[in-house]
């Protein structure tokens, strides 16, 4: 509060992005209330975008989180070197756009998942440095002393572990097993230590970037906790008179990572494709790239005005590593396309994709949005998941969707 009272006291900023919609899932008999909103204030050395989430239903989540909250510190009048504090992606300082869980690093990235179709990649919380070499360099530290995980849908367990309840997106454990020619119900128990032991973990970055007419590029290094849990379990069979089942004893893990990688934007090159790899030094089998590239979004109708609409077009892998369960980098390849039909109706495209072998799924949105004001619209989207057994989509592909709603920017 002291940080907004101070950085209030000069100019300021302040724009909200409020969407209501109401959804029927293909699943569900009843509908779903759904809110999105939006909030960024910024003046001259301070930004946050505080983003709130809700789903309605014995199925829904909510998510309120400020990201990124930093208040900046000039060390001299260019504003081109300042330390900053609060909670930031070190990469979004210098990269034309931020850091999307398309992009090579934003996919090993802490992230926000609990709206599971639109996740976005997490800042840290601590303290950074922008400095500026000169020629186009700039230097980038950060330091955070706290860890945040991935924050995923939860799965509910119950205080006996037979029951849960999970949220919509949750990706459900097995529920039995078979022994024998039997099959036995599963119950679990988390085993959760000192949350305290969980968050205080440092992290740090340091990266280098380069940015002229033609190319825009960084390099970097980074340590971090794992922000996706490996789950170490024991497993015992339970007999009583009554009932037999298994019960398993689950303690998460988040294990030290080491990172480098190193991404580059030509500017002047056909689609400004920005090609990314990433390589990890505590499993060297693990390394990630990722290739974007950019375009206006074509204008069909010549009497619409020109928009800041802009499409993008991609593929991310993670190569060499074989993994167990499904993951989003599973040859991933997406495309955000939004149309200007008329200067009121905006038609909006996303597909993402999912190529590997037996791993096969797709996420399909397409929304329409009417604008009978600059600030007022209505929405209408459809959006359609489906895949093979074990892939990214496919654990979702009964919770296809129709919604209809409003939005108002003030």
């Amino acid at each position: 509060m002291g940080i907004l009272l101070n950085a209030s006291s000069g100019f300021a900023s302040i724009e909200d992005d409020l969407q209501t919609q109401i959804f029927q899932y293909a699943t569900d008999k009843g509908p779903t209330f759904y809110l999105n909103n939006t909030t960024v204030f910024q003046t001259e050395n301070f930004l946050t975008h505080i983003n709130a989430y809700y789903s309605s239903g014995t199925k829904g989540t909510w998510s309120l989180d400020p990201d990124p909250l930093r208040f900046d510190l000039q060390l001299d009048d260019s504003k081109k070197n300042f330390i900053w504090f609060g909670r930031e992606h070190p990469l979004n300082l210098t990269r034309s756009s931020p850091v999307e869980p398309t992009d090579a690093i934003g996919t090993i990235w802490a992230q926000n998942q609990l709206n599971a179709l639109a996740p976005r990649v997490s800042g840290w919380i601590g303290a950074g440095l922008h400095e500026s070499l000169g020629n186009g360099w700039t230097g980038l530290l950060e330091f955070s002393p706290i860890f945040l995980p991935t924050f995923s849908p939860s799965l509910g367990f119950s205080n006996t572990g037979g029951d849960i309840s999970p949220e919509r997106f949750a990706r459900l454990p097995p529920a039995s097993v078979n022994t024998g020619g039997v099959n036995l119900p599963i119950f679990y128990q988390l085993q959760l230590g000192q949350i305290s032991e969980l968050l205080l973990r440092p992290q740090y970055f340091a990266g280098i970037s380069h940015d002229d007419e033609s190319t825009n590029m960084d390099a970097y290094f980074y340590s971090a906790p794992k922000p996706n849990p490996i789950p170490l379990t024991t497993a015992v069979l339970s007999v009583t008179p009554y009932v037999v089942n298994a019960q398993v004893q689950i303690d998460p893990q988040f294990p030290r990572e080491y990172w480098t990688g190193w991404r580059t934007q030509f500017k002047e090159v056909l689609f400004q494709p920005a090609v990314e790899f990433v390589q990890g030094w505590h499993d060297i089998t693990q390394h990630y790239v990722s290739v974007t590239g950019y375009f206006n979004s074509p204008q069909f109708n010549p009497n619409v005005e020109a928009h800041t609409t802009r499409a993008s077009f991609g593929l991310l892998t993670h190569l060499q590593h074989q993994y167990d369960d499904p993951q989003f980098s599973d040859l991933m390849v997406f495309m955000k396309l939004p149309l200007d039909i008329t200067n009121q109706l905006t038609f909006r495209n996303l597909v993402q994709a999912t190529l590997l072998d037996t791993r096969q799924s797709m996420y399909w949105l397409s929304e329409f949005e009417y604008a009978f004001t600059k600030n007022f619209s209505v929405l209408t989207s459809l959006r359609v998941l489906s895949g093979q057994d074990n892939s990214y989509f496919g654990a979702w592909r009964a919770e296809d969707s129709f919604s209809a709603g409003l939005r108002y920017i003030w």
